[in-house]
């Protein structure tokens, strides 16, 4: 308090030297995060002594950005919603505006899209009620991604042109590029990958007159890696030596490593087994001095197929081993981060409200029983509030499984095929035929366990059938609502949870069980496993045994 005193001697109230410290704050955001923190931190403690709810608004915002940028995000997630508990938040719309849009980013990186979608819509409404067409439109871009990742694509679509028309209208550059990219990344979510290829080009091209060489480097990574996957191999050296140039132009490790990474997948596609484990091991160097933990995870995925190919069983279980041990890693650093932020929320609450008693202690010394009782109240009301976010995460894994057992057990009653005659009397005339035709689709699928093989393609079930391809992809389109490759994975991650459920399996590892439903490759299985499931088989695997 003497410190504080000192300080605050030199300005003419104390509310100027919070709003000073706040601003201070702001513009270190975020060269220098840590500093920001402790600045909004000291403010938020002077504010709440002051109880002067503007500034205190203000600096469970900022507190909300440095918590952001930390990657502590549950622990933003809890300042924004203070923030928008305040008066200040009711009366000052675009405030509360920044905030829902805030926590719709922090709800989108845990994988809380309904949370996500009801914040940015609030946000959304704010910015229409203020006529504010610029935030209006970028949080379509935020929904347009938002959607995209939970494969709604119709409506993802639909937001992102959206954004795309307005911002080409205002010839708003930076906007118009953001727009392309996120366009990308939906067409590539939707497999339609040379759709990604022509939006990435857009995008690059778009970075380039805006003189943004870090957007131009990310829309280049993309689509290199969009061409590795679909095999478009031509010219692909020079652009990745161009990339890696410019990667080593901006001085971000990160961006480097991605580019090693795709080095690597790139000699492993023309068997050049050397140089394709030099650079996965100068990518996996990079992502471990940077600790992430998910992208090394990613490399180790690679290494098990680059020995799997070359036969060296030793590295091949060397790797296994090292992917396995990184797997259980991040699920317990997941884990412990989540919990060491509930315990940073709860520690915050307890520092309020002691703030809050040596204040009314200081001003007044009356009613010290109340002043006690209310602030148990307070911490018991942070540990509920704990305990129910912890339970909640819990109980979202189990809602999963539940869930993914009972499509399984649908399957299995109806053998995966159903009753499609009266589907198909049901149907408009014009189905009849393809629905006809998926009916046999998929009782040759089951009966000939075709989704084991991991080279399936249409054209070999149009042999089975004596029919062509686009027959093929219509009827499972008309039938299942799905491409191709959809329709199979269905029944390969079917079977993968069968596997997974039954503990004789316990000592086959996903490599194994990968192989045997038909995946070429773990890294698919995985990708897919979680796409269809919402669970890694990992979690699948540990709540099966937890039953």
């Amino acid at each position: 308090m003497l410190t504080i005193s000192i300080v605050v001697k030199n300005y003419a109230t104390t509310t100027e030297f919070i709003d000073k410290l706040l601003i201070e704050a702001r513009d270190l955001i975020p060269s220098q995060i840590n500093s920001a923190d402790s600045l909004a931190t000291h403010a938020l403690d002077l504010s709440l002594i002051e109880q002067n709810d503007s500034l205190i608004a203000r600096s469970y915002y900022l507190l909300g950005v440095t918590n952001y940028y930390r990657s502590n995000y549950l622990r933003s997630t809890n300042f924004y919603t203070k923030a928008l508990t305040t008066e200040y938040a009711d009366h000052n719309i675009e405030f509360a505006s920044w905030c829902y849009n805030n926590l719709g980013i922090n709800y989108e990186i845990d994988a809380n899209y309904v949370a996500a979608t009801d914040a940015y819509l609030q946000s959304l409404k704010l910015a229409e009620i203020l006529g504010d067409s610029l935030g209006k439109y970028q949080t379509y871009i935020n929904l347009g991604f938002l959607y995209s990742r939970i494969k709604d694509f119709t409506v993802a679509e639909r937001y992102l042109f959206e954004a795309l028309k307005y911002f080409t209208r205002t010839n708003d550059a930076l906007n118009q590029a953001l727009c392309y990219q996120n366009i990308g990344i939906l067409y590539n979510d939707k497999s339609m990958e040379q759709n990604a290829l022509e939006y990435y080009e857009k995008a690059v091209e778009m970075y380039k007159q805006l003189g943004d060489e870090r957007g131009v480097l990310q829309n280049k990574i993309n689509e290199i890696s969009t061409l590795l996957d679909i095999d478009q191999l031509s010219g692909l050296l020079n652009a990745l030596q161009e990339t890696m140039e410019m990667a080593i132009k901006t001085d971000d490790q990160f961006l480097q490593a991605l580019v090693h990474n795709l080095y690597g997948r790139y000699y492993l596609k023309i068997k050049k087994y050397r140089a394709a484990e030099q650079s996965l091991h100068a990518a996996e160097k990079s992502f471990r001095a940077l600790g992430a933990s998910g992208k090394i995870r990613y490399i180790y995925l690679l290494f098990i197929d680059l020995y799997r190919q070359t036969g060296q069983e030793s590295l091949f279980h060397e790797s296994l081993e090292k992917y396995d041990q990184i797997t259980h890693r991040i699920f317990d650093e997941e884990t412990a981060a989540k919990i060491a932020d509930y315990n940073a929320i709860y520690e915050s609450e307890k520092k309020a409200a002691q703030i809050l008693v040596l204040d009314q202690q200081l001003r007044q010394r009356e009613n010290i029983l109340t002043l006690w009782v209310s602030i148990s109240l307070l911490l018991l009301v942070s540990v509920i509030t704990i305990s129910v976010l912890y339970l909640n995460y819990r109980r979202k894994q189990k809602s999963l499984y539940q869930r993914n057992e009972e499509i399984m057990a649908i399957m299995d009653q109806n053998d995966g095929v159903g009753n499609h005659e009266t589907e198909i009397l049901q149907a408009p005339n014009e189905y009849h035929k393809e629905l006809k035709l998926f009916k046999e689709i998929k009782e040759t699928v089951i009966t000939k366990k075709l989704w084991e093989d991991p080279g399936l393609k249409v054209s070999d079930l149009s042999m089975l059938l004596f029919t062509n391809d686009k027959y093929i992809s219509s009827a499972i389109s008309v039938g299942n609502k799905s491409n191709f490759n959809h329709f199979i994975n269905t029944f390969r991650i079917n079977a993968a949870k069968k596997l997974l459920a039954n503990e004789y399996n316990d000592r086959l590892t996903y490599v194994q069980i990968a192989d045997k439903v038909g995946f070429s490759n773990e890294y698919t299985f995985q990708k897919k496993f979680k796409e269809l499931t919402g669970l890694t088989p990992h979690t699948y695997k540990k709540m099966g045994k937890a039953r």
